[in-house]
């Protein structure tokens, strides 16, 4: 906010420093809004971030915030006070948001991907691209990428195969060839478009003595004066013994020659604690330049051949592309700088409708050298040193404590250079108070990042570690009395990797089902290191019976209706594919499509054969949408989402080769498609968690090394924030402290890096906590020292005992019970805005603005009931009793019994009908005892039982519904799944009710009661607590059945009575929908 009190200059070139959650978003909007309100043409402003996500929720905030002020007086004030304008009244926001709306053809509010996408598609001949080119998608792009290896691999091969070999890396096992040379692709194909030839060969091995000089040199230091002891002369002769065997691994990495290598500048060199006279260690050093020599010319074939590869590997690659007709977001970058630099290479505004006079850049430190070198001339353009830029702009926001995308090329070095590259000075504002975390948040973040140091055992990484320390300032927090707390949770684990994974699962586990059942409309994030660590905690929690989404795209055959139809059209090709044939025949897919396990194998072929011809004439949309009112009755809520996405995935595919479902296949298995659930818990990587927040954080996977390369090539710069000059392959550490300096401090500055990029790591994950953090910390028990992790780090730096009690809690910081208590606070005004999550409904905000709506019934946005749970926070349905996707299919089956009830004096579900759904669905017949069970229990009697609404002393309802049953005589009238669709104030619903009794008069409706049943668990230790937090979770959703039933059939709101009946616990409530 503007607490300055003085008018704002729009015009100011600015660099803003923002720590977590203090308003990234808020600032670059507030920036953006002071130029459209001083009269800058908005399609001169460009704006740019680097996710879609967050251009969307930059847009987003513009309309926001012009909404607001238009309808709220306070809003408008604020807003004022951000730009600085006190004349900016709610006229004035309407002809913005006005104009705004008119000019979003032309609003550039993207991703540098899509501006530089922009650009080429105006400048295609000039940079000699392809008149009719397109983005490539990632699933087209990996079928390139597989087809040119095969490529590379067969004409590799007839003129390189002596050369192969060389790219194998020391140490490192016999793969295939085809393994070999993907691994290298993927690995290192990233660095090669960043680099040219002359530093793949940079690297030279100098020193290199002739067979006659080097038995010479191992004369002289046989008769080199040493230290009288028996030891040191007997190491001498072994180091003697290697060189003539030319093993220069084992001379360079133990004996004298180690004690030589390790050695500072001017320090003396001893051995056995023996002082080794200087003459003697300049023999040995004359050695060592030749050993390493010997060393390097393997290395250097290595790295030369893996050049020669990827450059093979480009051309065929950009050739299969070019044909194509396709380019990568970083083949338009690298396409884009090389016409720029050229003397000619302008990009003229004329070109695309406007210049670009205003810049605002957000995530500064994620910019690659690639990205400012483009971006550079565009802010030289808007501060340059003339009157005419005095009207233009540069504005950039980030935090180098965020950079966590180094490994994609992000350069957080830049910010120290933007003043000297644009030979200028930049206002500067540092933004350090979060308008997201409470307090104890921010005292445990402070405490952690101020005393890294604290380790005593990170020997080379300490640098970098203090480095990073001394750089971080001190945080606050608007949010003092919020409440919080943080929780370090120790936990004895082996010393094998698999162990220390499981026991922070299962901990993990507890930890998130702890929170979730005192909390229920708490949202949660469990944040990772790694992908296939996200992936195994998605899978504990649904084991645990918790609905979980992850983030970041998976396979659609993540779930078991999904891998069904992928069998189906395995079948479809193989008949004769057993595996296949057994797994669609003994599920539910089986019994839709006419496959039993008894079918003969000319069966099988006969159904193969009608399914190819239903999906070669129709397409495979049409035939999987055929399924899905059947596969629907089979499926969780989830799982049918992840069906429609199938078939919406099935409409778009166009196949190569109609006749064989084999393509389509790989084509599911290779997208990577975001789970459609809104679940309240999510499990993600750190790096996909950038820009959020929860209300409670846990962190289960602490225990990964830092500053251990895994990457078989490491570079060499001038400067940070040059382009690379060298590349070399990796040596093992222990070979390192013999390189020459140059080379070895490559080797330091790529573990300063890995360092730097882990604790940003580890701030990006501590900072996305709103009330809870939770982090698990896995211990060998018996170690002496703290290990050189991330939890290392951390336990270092709160005091943490070496060896702790099991399971010994560490909450320094606030209330680790947090939870017990929690309430979701009413959203915060100001830049805390920027920080949430929630989705912008810009409808609901602008009425009255444009012109009128359509007519509901061709445009309305329809709105399910289940959308409304939670009030509109992202949220997960409750824990089910039992767990995973057994549990959700038992507890859909009890809930289709219950809904075939009338009235408990009339037909009950048959015991044979039940027995086949429980076979059907392979569930355990323990399931037909339950539903008895359920229906049996006092409240669930009353609520099936026709005489409650006679006697209305037992039934629980509204006074405006007991009005209308104390008045006879009148009917009841009951519907199972009773379909609901009506507009209401503007609004398209349509939903199914569960079970709706109605109350007629005279063939009127006077009254209803809506019942909606839950397979929500109940916590037998706090049920009062439970069932109130449930109520209050799902009253938005009966809200809406009632508004909706209400509008449809005419009934007053208050003669509606709305009620949950939780199956599992035999408890029914009225929840007020008012």
């Amino acid at each position: 906010m503007n607490t300055s009190g003085q008018p704002r200059d729009p015009f100011a070139d600015v660099e803003i420093r923002a720590s977590a959650g203090t308003g990234k978003t808020y600032t670059l909007s507030v920036q953006f809004l002071g130029l459209l309100n001083a009269g800058v043409p908005v399609d001169q402003i460009l704006a740019t971030t680097f996710t879609r996500k967050a251009a969307g929720e930059i847009s987003g905030r513009l309309f926001e915030r012009l909404a607001e002020a238009v309808l709220d007086k306070k809003k408008q004030v604020q807003l004022a006070d951000d730009l600085g304008d006190t004349s900016l009244d709610a006229g004035r926001c309407q002809a913005l948001l006005i104009q705004l709306n008119k000019d979003l053809h032309r609003l550039r509010v993207g991703t540098l991907d899509s501006y530089f996408a922009q650009v080429a598609r105006n400048y295609c001949f000039e940079m000699s691209l392809p008149p009719d080119w397109s983005v490539i998608d990632k699933v087209r792009e990996g079928e390139l990428i597989t087809r040119s290896i095969e490529e590379v691999i067969q004409t590799h091969l007839d003129s390189k195969t002596l050369q192969l070999e060389h790219l194998l890396p020391r140490g490192a096992s016999q793969r295939s060839l085809s393994d070999l040379v993907a691994d290298t692709v993927k690995n290192h194909y990233s660095l090669y478009r960043r680099t040219d030839a002359d530093c793949w060969s940079a690297i030279a091995a100098e020193g290199r003595l002739s067979k006659s000089e080097l038995e010479d040199l191992l004369e002289q230091i046989t008769d080199a004066p040493l230290p009288e002891h028996k030891g040191v002369n007997k190491t001498r002769d072994a180091d003697i013994i290697r060189a003539s065997e030319e093993d220069w691994d084992k001379l360079v990495t133990t004996g004298i020659m180690k004690a030589v290598a390790t050695a500072g500048s001017g320090e003396v060199v001893k051995f056995s604690s023996r002082e080794i006279p200087e003459e003697t260690v300049e023999l040995y050093r004359q050695l060592m330049t030749h050993a390493v020599s010997c060393l390097l010319q393997p290395v250097i074939r290595q790295t030369a051949a893996t050049y020669d590869l990827l450059d093979h590997y480009h051309q065929v690659f950009f050739r299969a592309k070019r044909q194509d007709g396709s380019l990568s977001f970083d083949d338009v970058a690298f396409a884009l700088h090389d016409y720029l630099a050229q003397p000619a290479g302008l990009v003229s505004g004329f070109r695309l409708d406007a210049s670009v006079e205003h810049l605002l850049l957000d995530e500064f430190q994620d910019t690659s050298l690639l990205q400012w070198q483009i971006l550079l001339p565009l802010a030289h353009h808007a501060t340059a040193d003339t009157p005419a830029a005095s009207s233009r702009s540069f504005f950039f926001v980030g935090d180098t404590k965020q950079a966590i995308f180094g490994w994609r090329g992000g350069r957080r070095e830049i910010f120290q250079v933007v003043h000297k590259d644009l030979k200028t000075t930049l206002g500067k504002t540092n933004l350090d108070k979060s308008y997201r975390s409470a307090q104890p948040i921010i005292d445990a973040v402070n405490h952690v990042f101020k005393n890294l140091t604290a380790h005593d055992n990170l020997e080379e990484l300490s640098d970098a570690t203090a480095r990073w320390q001394t750089d971080f300032p001190s945080h606050k927090t608007v949010h003092k009395k919020r409440k919080g707390g943080v929780e370090f949770l120790h936990l004895p684990s082996g010393t094998v990797k698999e162990d220390h994974q499981a026991t922070s699962l299962e901990s993990m586990a507890q930890i998130v089902a702890k929170i979730s059942t005192h909390a229920p409309d708490a949202s949660i994030g469990v944040l990772t290191r790694k992908n296939n660590f996200a992936y195994r905690a998605i899978q504990k929690l649904r084991s645990e019976g918790l609905e979980v989404s992850g983030e970041s795209g998976v396979s659609l055959d993540d779930t078991s209706p999904n891998q069904a139809i992928l069998s189906l059209l395995a079948i479809v090709d193989h008949p004769g594919d057993r595996i296949s044939r057994y797994h669609v025949a003994h599920s539910p897919l089986g019994a839709i499509v006419g496959l039993t396990p008894d079918d003969s194998q000319e069966q099988v072929t006969a159904l193969a054969e009608g399914i190819r011809k239903k999906i070669q004439q129709g397409g495979y949309g049409p035939y999987l949408e055929d399924l899905s009112d059947v596969l629907r009755e089979s499926c969780s809520r989830r799982q049918f989402e992840r069906f429609n996405q199938l078939v919406n995935m099935a409409y778009d595919f166009q196949p190569v080769y109609p006749t064989r479902t084999r393509e389509f296949r790989e084509h599911i298995k290779l997208s990577r498609i975001e789970d459609p659930s809104s679940a309240r818990i999510r499990v993600m990587t750190v790096h996909g968690a950038k820009g959020l927040e929860f209300d409670a954080v846990v962190l289960p996977q602490l225990n990964e090394s830092i500053g251990s390369s895994s990457n078989y090539y490491v570079t060499g710069r001038p400067d940070s924030t040059d382009p690379i000059d060298r590349v070399i392959a990796y040596f093992n550490k222990p070979l390192q402290n013999a390189l020459p300096p140059r080379i070895r401090q490559m080797f330091q500055d790529a573990r300063d890096e890995q360092v730097y990029d882990a604790l940003c790591v580890l701030y990006v994950a501590f900072t996305r906590a709103k009330h809870g953090l939770h982090v698990i910390l896995p211990y060998n028990p018996g170690r002496k020292k703290y290990p050189k992790t991330l939890s290392g780090l951390v336990e270092a730096a709160i005091g943490a005992p070496m060896n702790p009690d099991p399971e010994i809690k560490i909450s320094s910081f606030g209330n680790p019970d947090w939870y017990l208590d929690f309430t979701r606070e009413k959203e915060d005004d100001g830049p805390a805005g920027a920080c949430g999550t929630a989705p912008v409904r810009l409808a609901r905000l602008t009425p009255g603005l444009s012109a009128p709506a359509p007519a509901p019934d061709r445009r309305l946005e329809p709105i399910t009931p289940s959308s409304q749970e939670g009030e509109g926070i992202f949220q997960a349905e409750e824990l089910l009793e039992l767990g995973h996707q057994k549990a959700m299919t038992r507890g859909t089956l009890i809930h289709g019994w219950l809904e075939q009830i009338q009235w408990l004096d009339g037909a009950l579900p048959a015991e044979q009908t039940m027995a086949q759904d429980v076979q059907r669905y392979q569930i355990d017949k323990s399931a037909i005892n339950d539903f008895h069970d359920v229906i049996r229990h006092d409240q669930v009697v009353r609520l099936l039982d026709r005489d409650s609404y006679l006697d209305l002393t037992p039934l629980e309802c509204s006074d405006g519904l007991r009005e209308a049953l104390q008045q006879s005589p009148f009917e009841l009238d009951v519907y199972q799944e009773f379909p609901l669709s009506a507009i209401h104030d503007g609004q398209h619903f349509h939903g199914t009710i569960d079970r709706l009794v109605l109350v007629t008069r005279d063939e009127v409706v006077v009254g209803a009661d809506i019942i909606d049943y839950k397979t929500d668990r109940i916590d037998p230790d706090d049920p009062e607590r439970t069932v109130e937090a449930r109520c209050e979770y799902y009253r938005g959703q009966l809200k809406t059945y009632a508004q909706g039933l209400s509008a449809s059939m005419r009934i007053p709101l208050e003669m509606i009575n709305t009620r949950l009946a939780f199956v599992g616990s035999g408890v029914v409530i009225r929840v007020d929908h008012h």
